[in-house]
């Protein structure tokens, strides 16, 4: 089997920066994210500067899928990472609107089918997006640091 000369440089490159380095007594350990893209197979020539946008594009993926990795630009990524982008955006847009909006969820004791309290949710009323469900937004809102502030103008309201 004839393996392609990018993944196998991709491959050595991820195995010779995972070598231990030792100096004064210390080892140091390091590891890399890779993207990797190549100017054949496409319907037209890239140039350098896109060349290395999409090899960009390909490192940020292998960044979030836990690091010490490769993977090869496929344009799904590139349209995943502009709409990321558009929903970070939204987030920093929406929590001064007032966008996100607190849902009740009743808690009943199974028992006694008693009213025992409520869980507070929370929904993004997106005027671009409609409803957005939390799996969406939380995870965003967690990595650039609003998850905070989310949390206290939902409390607030």
């Amino acid at each position: 089997m004839l393996v392609h000369p990018g993944r196998a440089l991709a491959a050595r490159l991820l195995h010779d920066v995972a070598q231990p380095v030792s100096h004064n007594d210390v080892d140091i350990e390091t590891t890399v994210s890779i993207g990797v893209t190549r100017n054949d197979g496409h319907e037209q020539a890239f140039d350098a500067q896109a060349l290395l946008h999409m090899a960009d594009i390909a490192m940020y993926h292998a960044k979030s899928h836990g690091r010490n990795c490769y993977f090869w630009f496929e344009p799904a990524m590139e349209t995943e990472l502009r709409f990321r982008s558009e929903l970070e955006t939204g987030i920093r847009r929406g929590i001064p609107l007032g966008e996100f909006v607190p849902y009740y969820e009743k808690q009943v004791d199974l028992s006694t089918g008693e009213l025992v309290g409520f869980e507070m949710l929370a929904r993004w009323k997106s005027p671009h997006y409609g409803l957005v469900s939390p799996e969406v937004f939380i995870p965003i809102a967690e990595k650039i640091d609003l998850i905070t502030e989310l949390s206290e103008s939902l409390i607030r309201q």
